[in-house]
């Protein structure tokens, strides 16, 4: 049996996780194919046969083991129990929901501990065998590591993973400068530099890196190789050289390295609205900070409407959650305090019914802190209602990519009809549960361990593998938000207001997917040599002819491929998928010609830089102001300008009381 139809034996047949994990643990080797259990003795762990090649060989029984084996079997223990416990339980044990006898595996009913030991002890068993007796030296670190992902990788849960102590270390230890770094033809470019971090010690977007405390960076070196040196013990100082286009030779400068908060609040300030003072927010985590970086942001958007109007109230706010990947769940209901009077039910979390313990279930109210799995709290004192809902209209910006803590907090506000949820996606991403660290040897198992749910009782978490009436084999339930609302748990969050946009650009999709607007950005700031003015600055036809013709230049010498994203199936169906869903009749027309369109897509997409023309030169002109300006004030310049619909829409809606009031009951 060769090793596909072996995982396709055992995935028919459902093996516990440590079938799993033998096979990831075997997975660096070619011919250990299976594992079986002496039927004659079940109950001796020592009786076990291991095939060591595809051809028939004798029954070898497992010699002793090494003490780097009596290591790892130890961590594995140590993870395999935190899983009986904690992570198989919440998800449904494996032992004993896939197999409703437990003789199946060992032989004999026996505890939920016997099993962990036993499983323990043939993990320990087939590890000790490979390292003392394979043909070939193998890296038991590799194996290791490679069979446990394997074994987490069995659980359908993306969010349950181990962590190696050699990514603790990193983690805990090495710190950075607040730079990205890409790859690029002539060497490694700034893609993003930080405030607070490397922006304000000189660094900026475009800049080539010469050497990182003088050792010099070659173009035959890997991007890692770089990071590594870039990073280093938190207080520690490195020198920097890069070159700048459009200034003459090599600059040097110090740069601290520290821990890389990325800013809860992105950015806040008042929107140019003419049916009163509309505020903005928009929230990019939920950090240790957002409460208080949220409190003040509220509280500064009040001034200025008291300054304006005379009154604190604001009109209306737009939060905008978009791209909002999560956080800490006690972060978010911060956040919610903010918007309800104190005490107001917000929602709970719900674990297996087993580690009340450990993680006790948890309700959470309003401006109210539960201890009971938070230690030593912080207050909740100091977050409570600055908003009046029924005064101040909200509403909440989502995507596909709004999840987790951000999910939670939009559903407290649909729960209890304190705000619209507009987006152009249809739902959130669908992220309702929780993960914790448990300590396993010198590195980390992080386990999902509860499901959140909304102050209707919902869960937002969504499986890719269940269809749209079903969630566990059991159907979604309809519930109803505060004014009589329908709402589907196990759906993520759907909004109630869904924005129809043009379809964004397929040729500015390309043009960013090749980083030509980087390249053109960085040789107009080598020709220009000096700092464009931020307010007044503008793509013309001049710069955007120059591009025009950059891209078509590159196209003909071969520099630039534009049909790149056409080298394999894959994305030539999601080529397929985008011309299907454009706009634009031509595009459409070619989709059942995928596998040719090569030469036609390219004439396509050039003649798409004149029915395009109004995205790419917004897009080419934040990659060139990106150079001299920080994150901040570009996104506040694009507001300004009106750039982003979806706050457009969302103004316009909190301008009419009247189509609100209807969206929402009122």
């Amino acid at each position: 049996m060769d090793p596909v139809r072996y995982l396709s034996h055992h995935r028919r047949r459902r093996r516990p996780l440590i079938d799993v994990a033998v096979m990831r643990l075997c997975g660096g080797t070619t011919t250990l194919l299976h594992i079986t259990h002496l039927r004659q003795h079940p109950a001796d762990e020592d009786n076990l046969s291991i095939a060591l090649s595809d051809e028939a060989q004798p029954n070898t029984i497992v010699s002793s083991l090494t003490e780097r084996a009596d290591h790892y079997v130890s961590v594995f223990r140590t993870a395999l129990i935190g899983f009986v416990v904690g992570v198989l339980l919440t998800l449904g044990s494996v032992f004993s929901v896939q197999y409703s006898n437990p003789c199946l595996i060992f032989g004999s009913s026996v505890s939920k501990e016997e099993e962990t030991e036993r499983a323990a002890t043939l993990y320990k068993s087939i590890l000790g065998s490979l390292d003392d007796s394979y043909v070939d030296q193998v890296d038991i670190n590799q194996l290791f590591e490679l069979s446990v992902r394997g074994m987490l990788q069995s659980l359908d849960d993306p969010y349950t993973e181990y962590i190696s102590s050699r990514d603790m270390l990193n983690r805990r230890d090495l710190v950075g400068i607040g730079a990205f770094v890409m790859e690029g033809e002539d060497g490694f470019h700034v893609i993003l530099s930080l405030e607070g971090y490397a922006f304000d010690a000189g660094l900026r977007v475009g800049d080539r890196l010469l050497a990182v405390d003088g050792k010099p960076i070659t173009n035959d070196q890997k991007l890692g190789d770089v990071r590594d040196l870039l990073v280093g013990k938190p207080g520690s100082k490195v020198l920097v050289s890069f070159h700048r286009p459009g200034v003459d030779g090599t600059q040097t400068i110090e740069i601290e390295r520290k821990p890389v908060k990325f800013p809860d609040v992105r950015y806040s300030g008042m929107l140019d609205s003419e049916g009163g003072c509309i505020g903005y927010i928009q929230l990019a985590q939920f950090g240790m900070d957002v409460g208080d970086s949220m409190k003040k942001s509220i509280q500064s958007l009040q001034e200025e409407s008291y300054r304006k109007t005379g009154s604190l109230d604001l009109t209306g706010i737009v939060l905008d959650l978009r791209n909002n990947s999560g956080g800490k769940l006690q972060s978010a209901i911060k956040v919610a305090s903010l918007f309800v009077p104190k005490g107001t039910y917000l929602g709970s979390s719900v674990g297996n019914g087993r580690l009340d313990k450990l993680y006790p279930d948890e309700s959470y109210y309003a401006s109210v802190a539960d201890t009971s799995s938070l230690g030593n709290a912080d207050s909740f004192d100091d977050y409570t209602q600055l908003i009046d809902t029924d005064k101040t209209h909200v509403v909440i910006l989502t995507d596909h990519k709004t999840a987790s803590a951000s999910e939670f907090l939009t559903g407290v506000f649909q729960d209890l009809d304190l705000g619209l949820v507009v987006g152009i996606d249809a739902t959130t991403l669908g992220k309702g549960i929780g993960q914790r660290e448990l300590p396993v040897g010198d590195g980390a198992l992080k386990l999902t361990y509860h499901e959140f749910h909304t102050p209707s009782g919902r869960c937002v978490q969504l499986r890719a593998k269940n269809d749209d009436a079903t969630y566990g084999g059991r159907a979604k339930k309809v519930l109803r938000t505060a004014n009589g609302r329908d709402i589907v748990d196990r759906n993520g969050i759907s909004v109630d207001y869904k924005i129809t946009t043009p379809k964004n650009s397929i040729l500015s999709a390309l043009l960013s997917k090749n980083g030509v607007y980087f390249e053109f950005a960085t040789q107009w700031d080598q020709r220009w040599k000096s700092t464009p003015d931020e307010s007044t600055f503008q793509v013309d036809d001049t710069i955007y002819n120059e591009f025009c013709s950059f891209v078509e230049q590159r196209q003909r010498d071969g520099s630039l491929h534009l049909e790149s994203m056409f080298d394999d199936q894959s994305n030539l169906d999601t080529i397929e998928s985008m011309l299907l869903s454009s706009s634009s009749s031509s595009f459409s027309s070619e989709s059942g010609h995928v596998s040719s369109l090569s030469t036609a897509i390219i004439n396509e997409l050039l003649d798409a830089f004149v029915t395009d023309k109004e995205e790419v030169m917004r897009e080419l002109e934040k990659n060139i102001l990106s150079r001299h300006i920080p994150d901040s004030k570009l996104l506040a310049r694009g507001l300004k300008k009106g750039d982003d619909v979806l706050v457009k829409e969302a103004m316009e809606l909190l301008e009419d009381n009247t189509m609100f009031n209807h969206l929402i009951r009122r």
